[in-house]
């Protein structure tokens, strides 16, 4: 039996601008039952659904490991799952944004999926969903921003100077922009940041 084809049909091409989100159940198993790459030529970004204390059961953590994944003690937390999602999407060559577990009230948790979705390059991230996420996550959401992941080349720019603002290293900045040759940036270039930089506003 063939995988479904998947076809962009006339109202993609003639909508207004926008953005089309294919969101995923991101465990690796699941992930290779879905014809993801019909669906990543025409989507603008995926969005896993990182349910990390769902996705922490011993079933999980056999078939994880069963599939190469390394599980440290700390089990199945929302670093974890977003690392081992990222590491599984990025042949499709699209930008993630992770949706958190809104029945999990823990702040630290929160925070660590938000700082391992930027991490993984993400734009921004979502809560599933608005009714049953527990108040203190819209708290943590407030308390942290989205971050700026791109940065244009201004006049006086270096590579040495701007790692230090980003609280990175130049070899960072080369690798994530394939730069052939760090002395030499041009005014008005864009630059993404590493995974894991932030980049400060203005």
């Amino acid at each position: 039996m063939s995988a479904p084809q998947c076809r962009l049909g006339p109202s993609r091409r003639i909508t207004a601008p926008a953005a089309l989100s294919t969101s995923i159940d991101p465990r690796p198993w699941e992930i290779d039952r879905i014809p993801l790459k019909e669906f990543a030529a025409f989507t603008d970004e995926i969005s896993p659904q990182v349910y990390w204390q769902s996705f922490a059961t011993a079933a999980n953590v056999r078939k994880y490991r069963a599939g190469g994944e390394e599980i440290d003690v700390a089990g199945i937390t929302p670093r974890f799952v977003i690392a081992s999602a990222a590491r599984r999407l990025a042949e499709f060559g699209r930008p993630l944004h992770p949706i958190g577990d809104g029945t999990v009230a823990t702040r630290s948790a929160w925070s660590d999926f938000i700082d391992e979705s930027y991490s993984a390059e993400a734009r921004s991230v979502s809560v599933w969903r608005f009714g049953v996420a527990d108040a203190g996550i819209w708290e943590v959401l407030k308390e942290t921003p989205p971050r700026r992941v791109s940065y244009v080349v201004r006049p006086g720019d270096t590579l040495g100077a701007i790692a230090a603002r980003w609280g990175t290293t130049v070899d960072a900045i080369v690798r994530a922009n394939e730069i052939t040759n760090p002395n030499l940036i041009a005014v008005g270039t864009t630059l993404r940041a590493p995974g894991g930089a932030v980049v400060p506003g203005a």
